[in-house]
Formats: C-alpha cells, structure tokens, sequence
C-alpha cells in the first residue's frame, strides 16, 4: 500500500516544520499558502519552549538564536522626568521544559 500524501496549507513557520518532520518520516507532502509572495520580517514576539526543543532537533536551534534579539525591560518614568523611576522585565528566566510535560499533575493525587 502506497503512503498518502499529506497537503498542508500554510506555508508559514508552523506548516514548514510540519512538512519537515513529515518528509523526514517518508511522508509526502504538498504545501499551498494563500499568500503569493514570501513575508518578510516577523510576526510573532517571542518563541516557546516547545519549538525551541523542535528547532534543536531540526539542528538549527544556534542558528536561529544568533540572529534573535533580546526583550528589553519596559523603563517607566515619571511625567517630565529624563531618567526612568523602574526598570521592568517583560519576561524571567524560566526553567527549562520538563522532558514529559505535566509530569507532575498526577502528585497531587
């Protein structure tokens, strides 16, 4: 029996990572985007920890984060004031993903 193909529409990060994967397991594939021309630029403001882990199994995890920038903190000031009264972080440092997610609903049992 032939293996069936898959169509994927979208051809924006989500749907080329699937292709991906799907190819990489021998299933063929077939993407559609609605759009004509490639984007540029981004449209997303960050990435999760999920798709950091894909993108280090993809072997491109350092190439990506070399061309990442970083989130700044937000400075707040007073009304009139040149020098900011608060530095506020927009994100902290989070642990790195449990390698089986959720692992720990079942210890409140």
């Amino acid at each position: 029996m032939s293996q069936p193909s898959v169509l994927i529409a979208g051809a924006g990060p989500a749907g080329l990572i699937l292709a991906f994967f799907l190819r990489k397991s021998g299933v063929p594939v077939r993407i559609i985007d609605k759009e004509r021309m490639h984007r540029i630029g981004s449209r997303g403001a960050g990435i999760m920890p999920r798709t950091l882990e894909m993108y280090a199994t993809l072997g491109v995890l350092d190439d990506i984060l070399a061309g990442a920038g970083t989130m700044v903190p937000t400075a707040v000031y007073d009304p009139g004031e040149l020098v900011p009264k608060a530095m506020v972080p927009l994100i902290t440092y989070q642990e790195p993903t449990p390698n089986v997610p959720h692992v720990r609903i079942n210890d409140m049992d």
